[in-house]
């Protein structure tokens, strides 16, 4: 048995100890008088409960808890209160006269009278455990006794039973709210003594608990026993898996190993959802990824502390109810694509999961709502320094007066005492801020292969990796030892601060440059001209900001230098994130629209298309939903099959709608063989693309596809050469060598971004797959390079697109029919399905889920109606290349928005190949 001893200490730990006590009775079923009715074995000490409880020959069962005070009036509470005959007199402990709010008192002379008579009491508790493995303390840190006893007690216990482990349960003083004028001398004293004997400090504060009782419980004024029930609820989470079964239980000293990084980085956030009422629950579904995101918001915490201006080290989270590992897996990995919830770059995993099934218990007559699950999170953040920075503040506005010190003194402690309390809450903070940042190595290079660049001359000493000390050469490093950080993300930054004023003179150079820049914006860009030219400088040292702003303006107003290779591996910081899509992108389109600005307006409209198509089908395929228990879309020939047909009625609607409207439009006929035949085939190659792409995607891994699908413009390319004498434009050899250089950077890309094990996986019939894929690619260019005959032979991308939809849906609806194939999303209840089947069972449960489905064929009818236009006005090879370029911008795209993460191991080849596929595009446009 594995016991742990809770110690109750002043008004604020016997009060919450009251409240947890009450708790831990009901969720057992253990009555007021300590009888247990479920209990049938006397004596029996296997049950997981008896951790928390020690059981008399009688079958009573005593909480293994001490709760002690210097004035009488709060223990006397629990000596006539309900639970009275739950608890053992002698752990009942309380004294005469109180510690008057003085940490002193309670340290040094009041509280070590009676310290030796609670340690005889822990004592006796500790002999009848089998094997005791920590204690709990609960105290206030802002009161006399909580404070002073209560470091007092630990001191103790940290001699008497060094080995265990001791979890503290303290209520901070408040940022706004306070029961004492001396809370924050109180406050930093404790935490002196919490850094050095504590192993964990899960901290409270009554003004956090009061808003989410007012705003998540509608109370409009708490009292302190609405506080406590709900604190109770949060320590109830943290030791069920201690007092109950579970699939993931947590010990007590798994607390101390997954969340305390540094022994003094040992401070911890906890959160807790749902908190709510029962009018509210009945109202609201409490699933496990809901309950999750809850405890990461900033108003769900404890303390008055927001996590989002630092970063978490460990988070341990405790589930109890009815939840299961997959559901919590998926919740995490979620958590993990959120950009607002950062962790430090030191800690891969973060994480900590328990699960217990005990659903929570709640006091009868209480304010939380009955729920099936509840999940309780403990977190490290780097952002409890700020709740240290303002108990520092206001401590220091008392100690410089010296105000109220005398009364400590008077107490038989030493002044001396307040200054090394403070510097070790100093030192404190500092750990944190250092935990937090980020681990770059930034080497000092001598040996910079740029010769005759700008030189720079200063009247202090350069110390910055962009700039040679010795020459004041200005050069980005190279070699994988120059990381985003040195090379890519400062240089975006530099970009991106250009316009604002420099580093403060606290830095402490840049003191003329900033009011030089302020006072006359122009004189400050003549100075720095003047410094690369080799004229006067400026009397300031170049820190780092300067030296990149001095590089950026030579690069715009002097003439770019000349630039030694720039090697990113991943992508910048947050703050450049922007910068970084906005460059390539803008340089891009800036590319395109000079060098052929008659088509820039179609390849924009062309990505908006094709961008907005992708987006909304990956967001039906996922979000998909016929009822509760069949969720995702796993249709293949006929979705496509039913958007031809949806198209066709679009397109009907679109003539008729012309017609009433009395427009001018009128539908080309086909009135020849050639016009008839080009058009079949050009439907059944648009159906080939489609049919043979769907069946390889069950014969091949995913990865092997993507690549094959990459090679579109390659093979359009292929297909419209070998009918070049049909057509008028011709590829010329600068345009093969970047068409092969783009085709090579997605296909890089569609690697990188599927390396799965599962997706690597062997396929059982990957020759069959691969020409399947392979047959797909050419019936795909076919239909390109077919576009435009179709073209030629004036019919326009609107009546091309029309006449397609009924022949190539009907011809899809045989595979849909015949074809059976794994339905993936469905499984297990449906393994394997005909696409027929599916509609089927999608028309027999929920008909109306099929409206996004509808939808997407009116896209699909506008999307190819611009890919043709785009096919008419430039090549097929061109657009099939635009959409491989709108791929790589999309995907810049999610990155930035958090909707996609880099994949791990990849990232500097990845981004790499996403650049290099917008190069090449540009230089094809450009020779186009």
């Amino acid at each position: 048995m594995r016991e742990a001893i809770c110690i109750h200490i002043g008004q604020g730990g016997v009060q919450i100890g009251n409240a947890c006590w009450e708790l831990f009775c009901l969720e057992h079923g253990i009555q007021p008088d300590g009888q247990m009715p479920s209990d049938k074995t006397i004596g029996g000490g296997d049950d997981a409960f008896n951790t928390f409880f020690s059981e008399t020959g009688a079958g009573k069962h005593v909480p293994r808890c001490v709760m002690v005070d210097l004035e009488p009036t709060v223990v006397d509470e629990v000596r006539t209160g309900t639970y009275r005959q739950l608890f053992h007199p002698e752990q009942l402990i309380s004294g005469k006269e109180d510690a008057a709010n003085n940490f002193a008192r309670g340290h040094y002379t009041i509280g070590k009278e009676i310290v030796d008579l609670v340690l005889d009491r822990i004592r006796k508790l500790a002999d009848n455990c089998t094997g005791l493995q920590g204690f709990c303390v609960y105290n206030a840190c802002g009161g006399g006794t909580g404070s002073g006893l209560g470091c007092l007690m630990l001191e103790r216990l940290s001699v008497d039973y060094g080995k265990k482990s001791k979890i503290s349960f303290t209520v901070w003083c408040c940022p706004q709210v306070a029961t004492a004028v001396v809370e924050p001398y109180n406050t930093v004293l404790c935490v002196h003594s919490l850094l050095e004997h504590t192993d964990v400090t899960i901290m409270y504060d009554n003004e956090a608990l009061y808003d989410i009782c007012r705003r998540n419980l509608d109370i409009e004024r708490p009292t302190y026993t609405n506080l406590n029930r709900l604190i109770a609820q949060i320590i109830s989470s943290l030791t069920a898996s201690l007092r109950f079964d579970g699939a993931l239980n947590v010990d007590i000293t798994e607390f101390q190993t997954n969340l305390v990084p540094y022994p003094r980085i040992h401070f911890m956030l906890t959160s807790y959802a749902p908190v709510i009422s029962a009018e509210k629950a009945y109202h609201e579904q409490l699933s496990v990824a809901e309950i999750t995101m809850s405890v990461f918001e900033p108003a769900s915490m404890m303390v008055k502390c927001d996590p989002r201006h630092g970063k978490y080290m460990a988070c341990c989270m405790m589930y109890r109810g009815d939840v299961v590992p997959k559901d919590v897996n998926a919740a995490v990995a979620t958590i993990k694509t959120k950009r607002t919830i950062q962790f430090v770059d030191w800690c891969p995993t973060g994480f900590k999961c328990g699960i217990n099934y005990q659903p929570p218990t709640v006091v009868p007559g209480g304010d939380l709502a009955k729920v099936m699950r509840a999940c309780c999170m403990i977190s490290n953040s780097t952002a409890i320094a700020e709740v240290f920075s303002r108990i520092d503040h206001k401590f220091d506005l008392m100690y410089s007066k010296r105000a109220f010190v005398h009364h400590y003194v008077g107490e038989g402690m030493e002044e001396g005492e307040f200054s090394e309390a403070r510097e070790d809450l100093a030192a404190l903070e500092k750990d944190y801020e250092e935990v937090g940042i980020e681990t770059a190595e930034v080497k000092i290079f001598s040996d910079y292969p740029l010769q005759g660049s700008v030189s720079i001359r200063s009247t202090k000493r350069i110390f910055h990796p962009s700039v040679d000390a010795q020459t004041g050469a200005v050069a980005l490093g190279t070699g994988e030892e120059c990381g985003a950080k040195v090379n890519l993300g400062s240089m975006l930054t530099a970009l991106a601060q250009m316009v604002k004023v420099p580093q403060p003179a606290a830095e402490p150079l840049n003191s003329e440059a900033s009011s030089l820049l302020s006072d006359d914006p122009a004189e400050f860009r003549r100075a720095v001209r003047l410094a690369l030219s080799g004229g006067e400088v400026l009397n300031v040292g170049y820190d780092r900001v300067l030296n990149l702003k001095v590089f950026i303006f030579h690069f715009f107003i002097c003439g770019a230098p000349k630039v030694v290779a720039v090697v990113p591996h991943g992508i910048p910081d947050a703050a450049s994130r922007w910068v970084a899509l906005a460059i390539p992108v803008g340089l891009s389109v800036y590319a395109v629209y000079a060098a052929c600005p008659e088509t820039f307006f179609v390849l924009v409209v062309y990505f908006i298309a094709h961008t907005g198509m992708n987006f909304y089908m990956k967001y039906v395929l996922s979000q998909f939903k016929v009822d509760e228990e069949l969720k995702g879309m796993p249709m293949a020939f006929l979705l496509t099959s039913i958007q031809q047909f949806v198209a066709f009625l679009a397109f009907a609607v679109f003539l008729l709608f012309g017609h009433i409207a009395g427009g001018d439009y009128a539908v080309k006929r086909l009135r020849t063989w050639e016009e008839r035949g080009t058009l079949v085939f050009f439907s059944l190659a648009f159906a080939g693309n489609i049919g043979l792409n769907n069946f390889s995607l069950s014969l091949l891994p995913m990865s092997v596809n993507l690549i094959l699908r990459s090679c579109l413009p390659l093979a359009t390319a292929l297909v419209e050469t070998a009918v070049q004498g049909r057509l008028s434009q011709r590829i010329a050899p600068a345009q093969w060598i970047l068409l092969l250089l783009g085709v090579i950077c997605t296909a890089v890309a569609s690697y990188c971004k599927t390396p799965s094990a599962a997706q690597e996986a062997e396929a059982a019939v990957f020759s069959l797959g691969l020409c399947a894929a392979i047959g797909s690619l050419f019936f795909g260019a076919l239909n390109m390079v077919l576009a435009g005959v179709l073209g030629d032979l004036e019919l326009n991308p609107v009546d091309s697109t029309g006449y397609m939809a009924l022949p190539a849906g009907f011809t899809l609806l045989l595979p849909a029919i015949t074809t059976t194939h794994p339905v993936s999303p469905w499984a297990p209840r449906f393994p394997q399905l005909t696409d027929w089947q599916i509609l089927q069972e999608i028309l027999k449960r929920n008909p109306g889920a099929l409206q996004p489905v509808f939808f997407s064929g009116i896209l699909a009818f506008a999307y190819n109606a611009l890919q043709y236009a785009l096919v008419h006005r430039l090549s097929a090879t061109h657009a099939s290349f635009a959409g491989n370029f709108n791929m790589a911008v999309s995907i810049l795209f999610s990155l930035l928005i958090g909707w996609e993460v880099l994949p791990e191991g990849r990232s500097t080849m990845f981004l790499l190949a996403i650049l290099g596929n917008l190069a090449a595009f540009t230089g094809f446009t450009a020779k186009q």
